[in-house]
């Protein structure tokens, strides 16, 4: 895991969910469901921790063609 993730009291469940999602393990709705954060919201977290947001090109476009 990534060393600027601190797992101290509460906020364990947090750096789970940006480790699962820095990891490529879940999505970023998924990893804002697990610590009951709004998707904005655990963008805003990325932010403040200087993580960047990745993307699936592939993915979204597939999701696009079947709108």
């Amino acid at each position: 895991m990534a060393p600027h993730l601190e797992l101290v009291g509460t906020a364990w469940p947090t750096a789970f969910a940006l480790g699962l999602f820095i990891d490529r393990k879940v999505t970023l709705g998924r990893a804002a469901l697990i610590v009951s954060m709004n998707q904005m919201d655990f963008q805003r977290e990325l932010g403040q921790r200087k993580i960047p947001i990745h993307y699936d090109l592939e993915a979204d476009l597939a999701t696009t063609e079947t709108m």
